[in-house]
């Protein structure tokens, strides 16, 4: 049986989905010892022998789990992981470390679509939007050209694209039932692809009903939009709110029903409002208040904002939702010293990353372990672990400052301590003030939580408790930038 590796434009592809079943787990090899094509195969039969029939995809993970003060590169130690999926895997995502396999038993059809409003002025290549247009699914979309909806079928077999029509229904509501009508006429099986020119907003109203029916929910859609989703900012289940002083009131409404708010009509138009009057709408917030004037009914308040919010909370009260441009890292790292009462508490010793994975250290106990964030994939990676505590064992101290020093501008640094992380810190700290990571206050068998970027040493979250119980703290990462792939775009704040 022969199996395909999924690359997108020369890139790996892999799979963080936890509907996955692990086959066998190899650590502590040597760079000697690890042969990427041997363990490749050895996945493969052992997912053909052990699932069968259900072996649609399988994937293979290596990570470097530790370099200690006397590696040279032979004695980098590599964890291998290898996953049976019994179905195409869920949660896709392009990784540029190429630290990670993933097969499929097809070979698939890789798309790309792109979505354009008139007021995307950065995707025009010249400034003036009368002169240029975006080429896009192989048809023209700009300023009143293509407008609305575009509709392909998909031949797999080929692979191709067939049955190209466009609604443009601006002018006239009617118009937009030609989505309903072209939808409903499709066979069933065939594959529907579609996108936006210019302006799909007005007059979806038609069919926004019908389009819900059938998994389509356009209802966060705005005024020259692309049918962007914005996600509700969650913390395992809990709302999540802010109480930024930076926020913008853009919209109140008294006495408003339950209904209305169940229906999600005003969080759509709170998203309207904040893409209608900010350049940048990185994210809104909605809170209700009892009304003072009606019985029953709310006062509803909607507020802006251009960046990531500072003063993020959880919010048990689910009076108010915080909505937020794109996919949020959401992350809880832990620490602990010798003196904690729960110590020994089961997440006392990992950093978790939702729908990314746990993380503990794979060896040492008692120093500073850190590890690199994949802003794309949302998993931690590269493994480092310093342990300065013996005076014998002080270069690790310098060790841990070069480390930083010679890491790629950019890259998100996670750190945690376990045992005691002050005794031998002291001749690199006057360095780690100088990149905002000052542990002066950091006491014998203390406590320290960091996260830090290289290069945008202003954005550091760093926290010490010299207390004797653990300390947990949680993060939440993003880019509110354009680009996902530049790293000035990363904010980092705490939730509350």
């Amino acid at each position: 049986m022969r199996y395909t590796k999924l690359i997108w434009k020369n890139m790996s592809i892999c799979s963080r989905s936890d509907d996955k079943t692990l086959i066998f787990n190899k650590t502590e090899l040597t760079k000697p010892q690890f042969d990427v094509k041997k363990y490749l195969k050895w996945c493969a039969v052992g997912c053909q022998k052990s699932f069968a029939e259900s072996c649609n995809a399988f994937q293979v993970n290596w990570i470097k789990s530790v370099r200690d003060s006397q590696d040279t590169n032979d004695d980098i130690i590599y964890d291998v992981i290898c996953y049976h999926v019994k179905d195409i895997p869920e949660n896709i995502y392009v990784i540029y470390d190429d630290t990670c396999y993933l097969y499929f038993i097809e070979n698939p059809v890789y798309i790309e679509i792109l979505a354009w409003g008139n007021d995307d002025l950065y995707e025009y290549p010249n400034a003036k939007k009368q002169s240029s247009n975006i080429l896009t699914m192989n048809h023209l979309c700009g300023s009143s050209i293509n407008r609305g909806v575009n509709l392909y079928k998909l031949d797999m077999t080929s692979p191709s694209l067939y049955d190209y029509r466009n609604f443009d229904y601006y002018h006239l509501s009617s118009w937009a039932m030609g989505i309903k009508q072209y939808l409903e006429e499709t066979p069933i099986g065939t594959v529907v692809l579609g996108q936006t020119c210019d302006e799909p907003y007005t007059n979806l109203f038609t069919v926004e009903a019908f389009l819900k029916s059938v998994n389509l929910d356009v209802a966060q859609l705005q005024f020259r939009g692309k049918w962007l989703q914005y996600s509700r900012m969650q913390w395992l289940g809990e709302s999540l709110c802010s109480n930024s002083t930076k926020k913008m009131l853009a919209l109140t409404k008294i006495g408003v029903s339950i209904e209305m708010i169940e229906k999600m009509r005003l969080v759509k138009k709170c998203a309207f409002q904040c893409q209608k009057f900010i350049d940048s709408c990185f994210a809104f917030q909605i809170n209700l208040l009892d009304s003072a004037s009606v019985v029953d009914e709310f006062d509803f308040v909607c507020y802006h904002f251009s960046d990531i919010p500072d003063s993020i909370f959880t919010n048990l009260q689910d009076n108010c939702s915080l909505y937020i441009s794109g996919k949020p890292i959401y992350m809880s790292v832990s620490s602990w010293g010798m003196n904690d009462a729960d110590r020994d508490s089961y997440d006392s010793n990992k950093i978790e990353v939702l729908g990314g994975g746990k993380y503990e250290p794979p060896h040492g106990s008692r120093g500073v372990f850190i590890f690199k964030l994949n802003t794309l994939s949302h998993t931690l990676y590269d493994f480092d672990y310093f342990g300065y505590y013996n005076v014998n064992n002080s270069a690790e101290a310098t060790r841990f400052r070069d480390v930083l020093t010679n890491i790629p501008s950019g890259t998100i640094i996670v750190g945690r301590t376990g045992d005691e992380p002050y005794n031998g810190i002291a001749p690199i700290m006057s360095y780690l003030r100088t990149v905002n990571l000052d542990v002066s206050s950091l006491l014998f068998r203390g406590k320290w939580i960091f996260l830090w970027q290289q290069g945008g040493y202003e954005k550091s979250l760093s926290f010490i408790s010299n207390v004797n119980v653990t300390m947990k703290k949680l993060f939440v990462v993003c880019n509110v930038g354009s680009d996902r792939l530049d790293w000035t775009g990363i904010r980092m704040q705490t939730i509350n």
